[in-house]
């Protein structure tokens, strides 16, 4: 796995947790949530993104997971976010959208309007805590990644580059729309 570097196009270049610090996202509601962005089309990279609401000093701006498939990489209470269909009979996936039966969006009720009230994001883990109608969830992108789905096409399991920080893979963007180069 690599962290992608190219995810703007125009505006003002998105800035990585590491430099603009976690607490610029705490206290702040999720307004929706994508799991496309960064797409160009098919076979687009999938950064999965939160928008959030303006508080403060910061305007309504976008909390971007910049990992080729980010959406297969986050738990949610320890749900799958997002898996290929070929692991379904392991867990089934709280996003599908591989069509038909394959349909469904149980994550959105789930996020839409919570406030993130606390997050902790390290080299290798990522969590925030978020509250909605006095009940919270845990999103998170775990250390220990054989709680993850595996990959769809290789069955390989999903392992992080100890190499690289979860502090640089999540990023700030004013746009909700990132493309690669």
């Amino acid at each position: 796995m690599e962290v992608s570097r190219k995810w703007w196009r125009r505006g003002p270049r998105p800035k990585a947790l590491r430099w603009v610090g976690v607490k610029r996202i705490v206290g702040r509601r999720i307004v929706t949530w994508k799991n496309y962005l960064g797409s160009y089309g098919m076979g687009g990279p999938g950064f999965f993104g939160l928008e959030l609401a303006a508080k403060g000093r910061y305007p309504r701006e976008w909390l971007v997971l910049t990992l080729w498939g980010a959406g297969g990489w986050l738990l949610l209470d320890g749900h799958w976010i997002e898996a290929h269909p070929n692991q379904y009979h392991v867990q089934c996936p709280l996003f599908s959208n591989f069509g038909d039966d394959e349909d469904w969006d149980d994550l959105t009720t789930r996020i839409a309007g919570a406030e993130i009230i606390e997050a902790g994001i390290s080299d290798y883990s990522s969590k925030l805590v978020l509250r909605k109608g006095g009940e919270e969830r845990i999103l998170e992108l775990p250390e220990d990644t054989n709680r993850l789905s595996i990959w769809g096409g290789s069955l390989e399991p999903k392992k992080w580059n100890r190499a690289e920080s979860q502090l640089d893979a999540w990023v700030i963007s004013r746009r909700g729309e990132l493309f690669t180069c």
